[in-house]
């Protein structure tokens, strides 16, 4: 990461980091905000979220997966 000098300090969104988000990032963010009517703050903060959530999800879904051992087939026990 890029260190910035003592004198300049990160552009901060109610305590959101955003310096790091491109133009392109910040006019959906708004887009979305005025559809919604939040915050630009709010949905960052509901965006993060649901990806925490959908993660979360995830990680337990293949803790829940039940993993049967699949028998090598010999070819010779085949009968057609």
């Amino acid at each position: 990461m890029e260190t910035l000098p003592r004198n300049v300090t990160p552009f901060m969104l109610d305590g959101w980091p955003v310096d790091a988000l491109d133009q392109s990032t910040m006019v959906e963010l708004r887009k979305l905000a005025h559809q919604t009517g939040w915050t630009i703050t709010r949905v960052m903060h509901e965006v993060t979220e649901e990806y925490v959530a959908r993660r979360k999800a995830e990680k337990e879904l293949d803790r829940k997966i039940i993993r049967f051992p699949t028998p090598n087939a010999d070819p010779r026990n085949l009968s057609a």
